[in-house]
């Protein structure tokens, strides 16, 4: 199982704090299973037409995946998987 934590307003549009779900082979196929289960309006907020928003904070065991592999980063029974806006601030 893959543990998912959902933060801010990425936390409001799914209305679930965390989640599990059965092992994905990457971080892209995790997306199109979250983007399937919440619909549009996650969508509209983690996606840039076919890419990932740069507004989108992903990491898998506290790395970010731009420095793992992006969406191919790849996930094993057992990661932890956050999703989260950027926040600014000033």
């Amino acid at each position: 199982m893959i543990q998912v934590e959902f933060f801010a307003t990425i936390r409001d549009l799914t209305g679930e704090k965390e989640i599990r779900i059965e092992k994905t082979d990457a971080v892209g196929d995790l997306l199109r299973l979250l983007l399937q289960r919440y619909g549009a309006p996650l969508r509209e907020k983690m996606c840039d037409g076919e890419e990932l928003s740069d507004e989108i904070t992903i990491l898998v065991n506290g790395m970010h995946i731009s420095s793992t592999g992006g969406l191919a980063t790849p996930l094993s029974d057992g990661d932890e998987v956050a999703i989260f806006p950027i926040v600014g601030g000033g």
